[in-house]
């Protein structure tokens, strides 16, 4: 998957902002997860958004990630009664 990703960086143009060491950071023991959302609620088109989007897509086609992404059972929603 991650070389997946590193042909996904090559070939398409992220942003440009925020600049970030996500790999320091990541070192650092920053929550990337919060800092994404504190940047998409501040700019919604940001680098680390995008790249964050990137990972998911990979994970999801993934054969091996299947059933976290995908549920088979057929359920009954909550708010729903039969008569």
């Amino acid at each position: 998957m991650w070389r997946q990703y590193a042909r996904v960086l090559k070939l398409h143009q992220f942003v440009d902002w925020p600049r970030l060491d996500v790999g320091r950071l990541a070192a650092h023991g920053v929550d990337l997860e919060a800092l994404e959302l504190a940047l998409r609620r501040r700019r919604r088109l940001n680098a680390l958004t995008q790249s964050f989007q990137v990972v998911c897509c990979l994970a999801e086609v993934r054969s091996d990630n299947f059933s976290r992404f995908v549920t088979e059972l057929r359920r009954v929603p909550a708010g729903w009664r039969g008569s």
